[in-house]
């Protein structure tokens, strides 16, 4: 039936729209772990010239001991706090892209159209037909009875119709 053809068309489109919006989330998440991977790898990077810088110069100076002990671990506390911030970054960006997705999954269950379609059975059909006919078949009675009182002639209810009381 045409009506449930163009019902299953515009689901098909929607699902087909779903589905690109999935595809685009892929390539956004993507490109966030790609973000928080070379955001983390230039934070080690960092911090390992940070280390050997610190080493040359306390080398250099013949400086060993406690001042560069200190500097070490605030180098550490640093690179903590910066990966920290990456990966709090990434986890909500993350997040976000997790949101959409239940939203575009909304979204494609929320357009698609879910009317039903049913087609009678032969008995069902068949005592609608039956049904209609009894309900014409007794309207007709009913005009018949109405037509016959109709036609009758008034019967004279204590003389009151036809010229006065009869008088015998």
């Amino acid at each position: 039936d045409a009506a449930y053809e163009d019902q299953e068309a515009a689901n098909l489109a929607a699902r087909l729209l779903t589905a690109d919006s999935y595809a685009d989330l892929g390539a956004a998440k993507r490109e966030i772990e790609e973000e928080s991977l070379e955001a983390s790898l230039a934070q080690q990077k960092e911090y390992i010239q940070a280390v050997g810088r610190v080493n040359l110069i306390a080398g250099a100076s013949g400086t060993f001991g406690g001042s560069v002990d200190s500097m070490l671990r605030d180098l550490r506390q640093t690179r903590g706090a910066n990966v920290s911030k990456i990966v709090k970054n990434r986890n909500t960006q993350l997040e976000g892209l997790y949101a959409e997705a239940r939203n575009i999954e909304r979204q494609g269950l929320a357009s698609q159209t879910t009317r039903t379609f049913h087609k009678p059975s032969a008995l069902a059909t068949g005592l609608g037909v039956a049904g209609a006919g009894l309900q014409g078949y007794s309207a007709g009675l009913s005009l018949k009875r109405r037509y016959k009182e109709s036609r009758r002639k008034p019967e004279v209810l204590g003389g009151a119709i036809g010229g006065g009381v009869d008088e015998g």
